[in-house]
């Protein structure tokens, strides 16, 4: 009897020994798993909290640069002309926002070629010899079969695929390879603002002869003439006149912005780009 009584209480014993280990099992299941629900949770609000950030960042710097854009580029445009460095529609600039660097690239579009507006008129093959000539950077191959009514630029050019070897991201190529070449605005050439080997190209594109001389001193002139002006003083045919005042202007409506994070390659490089008079202006943004 005695026995038999030791015999039960051992599996009672038992018993309880593995509803503890079962318990204590099942605890640290749910416990592990809590822990990695909050583990979670943690990443994706720090995760959101950058994005906010970097998106707050990124707008603050658009306002910026856009709304500053032709005070800046006039501004360079004198100081350019005035040391006889030529015309540049590009400025560039390193800030500190919201613990990151960012690059900001500010462009005068309207001192640009505007391959859009070429590529409605012209053949196939004008629009890729253009598009060959006027790249600033011989990294970029156009398109075979490129879309005319497209409004970015991998549209038009062909990107180097991921695991290819080149180091730059398709911003950045696309930056570098754009500087006289645009998708945006009215199509018109600002005379005064654009470099020479674009003027030249254009001219030489309407007219099949060299630039004149008169257009050249045009350009050097300040105050900046009108557009009037500018056509009046070039001494052309009524139809070599309609031809000009379609393609040619001394003002800029249009600009854009490139906006890099240079502390975290992982963000996005966008684009944006503005154009219009007064209050009624059009607006388009691109990530890259």
């Amino acid at each position: 009897m005695e026995n038999r009584g030791r015999t039960i209480r051992s599996q009672r014993r038992g018993y309880i020994l593995l509803t503890v280990v079962v318990i204590l099992a099942v605890a640290v299941l749910m416990l592990s798993r809590i822990a990695s629900t909050s583990m979670r949770s943690a990443s994706y609000a720090v995760e959101n909290e950058r994005s906010v950030r970097h998106q707050w960042a990124i707008t603050s710097l658009r306002r910026m640069a856009l709304n500053a854009a032709p005070s800046l580029l006039t501004q360079s445009s004198l100081a350019e002309n005035e040391s006889s460095l030529g015309h540049s529609p590009i400025l560039w600039k390193e800030v500190g926002l919201a613990g990151e660097t960012w690059r900001v690239v500010l462009a005068d579009e309207s001192a640009k070629l505007n391959v859009s507006k070429l590529s409605a008129t012209a053949p196939t093959e004008q629009v890729a010899a253009c598009l060959r000539q006027l790249q600033t950077s011989r990294g970029l191959q156009s398109q075979s079969n490129f879309d005319k009514t497209a409004t970015r630029w991998d549209h038009w050019f062909e990107l180097p695929a991921a695991g290819s070897g080149n180091r730059d991201t398709p911003a950045i190529l696309i930056a570098a390879a754009t500087q006289r070449l645009t998708l945006w605005g009215d199509g018109k050439l600002n005379v005064c603002r654009c470099d020479s080997e674009s003027l030249d190209y254009l001219w030489h594109m309407l007219y099949s002869r060299p630039t004149p001389k008169q257009l050249q001193e045009i350009r050097h002139m300040r105050p900046t003439p009108t557009e009037s002006h500018l056509i009046g003083s070039l001494a052309l045919r009524e139809s070599e006149a309609r031809l000009a005042a379609k393609w040619l202007t001394t003002e800029s409506q249009c600009y854009s912005v490139w906006i890099f994070c240079m502390s975290d390659r992982r963000v996005p490089a966008s684009f944006f780009v503005e154009w219009g008079r007064g209050q009624v202006r059009d607006r388009r943004g691109y990530e890259y």
